[in-house]
């Protein structure tokens, strides 16, 4: 995980890649990654991956990044 939070720009990128199975274990490190990058990139990531798999519940995520910021 310490490599995902030093650098955002890959987490992205790694995350934008994932397949559906890997992101619902990956997803148990968003709130991690939120309180780190604390940015409307990766925010807009986690819009994108609830886009492309509805099946994944990842309001709660997405809830707590946009916090981040507004703390």
């Amino acid at each position: 995980m310490d490599l995902l939070k030093s650098n955002e720009e890959r987490a992205i990128t790694l995350l934008e890649q994932s397949k559906e199975t890997e992101l619902y274990w990956l997803c148990e490190i968003f709130e991690d990654l939120s309180a780190e990058f604390q940015s409307q990139a990766f925010i807009h990531c986690l819009l994108e991956l609830q886009k492309k798999y509805p099946d994944l519940d990842m309001k709660q995520d997405i809830e707590y990044a946009i916090q981040s910021i507004e703390e």
